[in-house]
């Protein structure tokens, strides 16, 4: 419940709890040893990047605009942003 826009969103903290608990019971968890270096507006995200990859992930969703700066196409990745 840190971040201020979960804080304005009307869930309680044992809401919250008992979805990261139904999730967490969800996920496989894997390591990822694959480093990328293709996102350089937003280092953080090659993390996820590098997860979809692993995984053969269809989908990756955040909340990031994509990137703008560089002048990039709006989905230069082979995953949605």
């Amino acid at each position: 419940m840190a971040y201020p826009r979960l804080q304005r969103s009307g869930y309680t903290e044992e809401g919250v709890d008992t979805f990261v608990e139904t999730l967490r019971a969800a996920c496989h968890f894997m390591q990822v040893f694959l480093q990328l270096r293709v996102i350089p507006e937003d280092p953080v995200d090659e993390v996820v990047l590098a997860m979809g990859v692993t995984t053969q992930a269809e989908d990756i969703v955040t909340k990031d605009e994509p990137p703008k700066a560089s002048g990039a196409p709006a989905h230069p990745y082979p995953f949605h942003r």
